[in-house]
């Protein structure tokens, strides 16, 4: 962790924490709470930033999260997590195969996946099931 903020902090490198948050929040924490820590004063502040950033941003995701999907594409979320096909859903919503498609690429988009899975695990992660 030491060597992470080390030669992170100076360039204000924030990917690695971001795309770790899940993993990084936590030991970071522990990390400042511990008393062997040896961190110059502009590390401590990079730090408290970085923690305020995944605070700002779950809160920002627990906001937005119904907001993320339309209403049509929620309502495809929901019928594909049910485990129906495509052409299932275009039926049962009595839309068009291709408007199933569109929306599914939208979905796939505004969540940042590229499957199914993926996209039903990220919405539960982030309330948007129903």
């Amino acid at each position: 962790m030491r060597e992470a903020v080390y030669f992170a902090w100076e360039n204000r490198i924030l990917q690695q924490f971001i795309e770790e948050q899940e993993v990084i929040a936590p030991l970071l924490t522990a990390y400042l709470k511990s008393s062997n820590q040896e961190l110059i004063d502009g590390e401590k502040m990079f730090l408290h930033d970085v923690l305020l950033l995944y605070s700002d941003k779950t809160k920002e995701n627990k906001e937005t999260a119904k907001e993320l999907l339309s209403a049509s594409e929620q309502e495809v979320l929901n019928e594909f997590a049910k485990g129906f096909t495509n052409s299932e859903i275009a039926d049962r919503l009595c839309i068009s195969l291709s408007t199933v498609k569109t929306h599914i690429i939208n979905i796939y988009g505004k969540l940042g996946v590229s499957s199914r899975l993926t996209a039903v695990e990220e919405a539960k992660k982030r309330n948007i099931l129903q």
